[in-house]
């Protein structure tokens, strides 16, 4: 898979494999639409294609789904109508991917109306520490992901976390000022300004990358801006974790900062590499 960059998009058009998309849906028409072209595309490059859409009484009559394109809701068929567990989602995208390839598919396709969400109803940092790990098993398996959100079903608020850990973002969210995303093996990549704006998220997505990993590689080569709350939660993570942290491409000013607050030798586990 190529590498991964960032992008705004104006269309569901042009997906390549791995690609996460972080979609804030305006009205019901758009989503039909936009979600019937992004599937249909997916059918013309031969991909194994699935809807993931809420199951209960007003469930919309037309969705956008061709013929032998199953519609899910996965909290039905993979929760089990339980909370959140994003462990079973993950296994579920690995299992269909897997299955996609045995059946001689491309690669698998998801469009998810993320209203499905309503059904177990997590905070607004469950769900975007859920779709940071959904990123790097987007990376994993090559899938190709939507998820949209419908804006009146969920705050300013959740959007703006859940829409800073998609690489890719579709229709326009009150801004973090940063984006955090995954290219797999423990790697992720940071762009943007971490300032107040992320002083909530941010720490939050740093451990969730560093969870259970020995190394934690972030590529800072177009973070344009970290304030002193935002090294200092690469400090605690690096500390509480015991991980050794490699910050690559980081800016000179990050640099003389970090050796002012000698976290040079308090923290010998963070490295800069070029």
């Amino acid at each position: 898979m190529t590498a991964r960059h960032t992008r705004v998009l104006t269309a569901l058009d042009a997906l390549g494999d791995g690609d996460h998309v972080g979609w804030v849906v305006e009205r019901p028409t758009q989503f039909t639409e936009m979600a019937a072209l992004c599937l249909q595309q997916g059918a013309d490059l031969g991909d194994m294609q699935f809807l993931f859409a809420p199951q209960h009484g007003g469930w919309p009559q037309q969705l956008p789904v061709g013929k032998g394109v199953p519609v899910v809701d996965p909290h039905v068929a993979f929760l089990h109508g339980g909370h959140l567990d994003p462990e079973a989602m993950y296994a579920a995208f690995r299992r269909h991917a897997a299955l996609a390839a045995e059946q001689g598919y491309r690669g698998l396709r998801v469009v998810a109306d993320m209203d499905w969400l309503l059904g177990p109803r997590p905070a607004g940092g469950q769900i975007a520490a859920f779709e940071q790990g959904l990123d790097a098993v987007a990376v994993e398996t090559g899938a190709t992901i939507v998820c949209a959100y419908r804006r009146e079903s969920f705050t300013g608020r959740e959007l703006a976390g859940v829409m800073c850990v998609h690489p890719h973002e579709l229709g326009a969210s009150r801004s973090l000022g940063f984006r955090i995303w995954s290219s797999g093996s423990g790697r992720w990549h940071l762009s943007g300004q971490v300032d107040l704006r992320a002083a909530e998220v941010f720490p939050t997505a740093l451990r969730a990358a560093a969870d259970g990993r020995a190394a934690l590689w972030l590529d800072c080569t177009h973070l344009a801006f970290i304030d002193m709350a935002g090294m200092r939660a690469i400090a605690q993570v690096a500390h509480g974790t015991g991980a050794s942290v490699y910050l690559e491409g980081a800016n000179e000013t990050l640099r003389r900062c970090w050796k002012l607050m000698d976290w040079e030798t308090g923290l010998p586990n963070v490295e800069f590499c070029a």
